[in-house]
């Protein structure tokens, strides 16, 4: 509604922990609970691409869309596209 509304997209930020599992594996989790990553439609996880100035974006849950990520970089500019080949991404 706020997208339609006032042009604006609105993100809802639910931090993740490391859980520590009885085998002494570990599995990040949402430090909210189940219940609040579960309402969620689309989950993003947003990370830092080691020794670069790259980030991305990773669609990790969709109900509409295939898993994907996306590399970007932050600039004086703005928010920018970063070319898949210098990601050396595989």
């Amino acid at each position: 509604m706020c997208n339609i509304v006032y042009n604006r997209n609105v993100i809802v930020v639910n931090e993740l922990t490391t859980c520590i599992l009885d085998d002494g594996s570990k599995e990040i989790v949402p430090s909210l609970g189940e219940s609040f990553a579960h309402a969620v439609h689309n989950r993003i996880l947003l990370g830092r691409k080691e020794s670069t100035n790259y980030y991305t974006a990773l669609l990790c849950k969709s109900n509409e869309f295939p898993s994907e990520s996306a590399y970007f970089q932050i600039t004086d500019g703005g928010i920018r596209d970063v070319p898949v080949n210098k990601c050396n991404v595989k």
